[in-house]
């Protein structure tokens, strides 16, 4: 008996601590939280929230005081959140060159190094592309690159 309840004990530990996120991305922490309110993020940082006190707690990636999530996931500083003015646009800490945003990239091949210098700035959001530099982010399936792909033509078709 005394054996199996230690057992018992031993699993219920290793399944709590079992998972654990790993929290790799810059500004970002490992901690227990509650669902409500939600994570601070650029869509939701004006809206108060009203939440039920008896919430179980998650272990969580969560942003480093003073930064919210962005569209792409990222932890940013706050006050980048408008800075991005254009269309499907959104702020990071860390925008990459390579491979380009261009739409080419969609089909194109880049040998782009893994340890790419990368600076802050206004990039295209995930799913969107520029036609050429300096043009707005668009749709992927609004390049020429995609034109007549089965994945565009379902979307046209809904």
């Amino acid at each position: 008996m005394k054996t199996r309840v230690v057992v018992l004990l031993f699993c219920c530990v290793y399944y709590v601590y079992s998972y654990v996120p790993s929290c790799t991305r810059p500004h970002e922490k490992h901690a227990f939280v509650m669902d409500c309110p939600p994570e601070r993020s650029c869509k939701n940082r004006g809206i108060k929230f009203s939440c039920l006190a008896d919430q179980k707690r998650e272990q969580k990636c969560v942003c480093d005081e003073g930064y919210v999530r962005n569209e792409s996931n990222e932890c940013i500083e706050e006050e980048n959140c408008d800075k991005c003015s254009e269309p499907n646009e959104e702020y990071t800490d860390c925008k990459r060159t390579c491979p380009p945003e261009l739409c080419i990239s969609i089909v194109a091949k880049f040998n782009c190094k893994s340890d790419e210098p990368c600076e802050a700035g206004c990039a295209c959001k995930p799913g969107y592309y520029r036609q050429q530099n300096n043009t707005s982010c668009i749709p992927a399936c609004q390049c020429q690159e995609m034109a007549g792909t089965p994945e565009c033509r379902a979307t046209i078709d809904q």
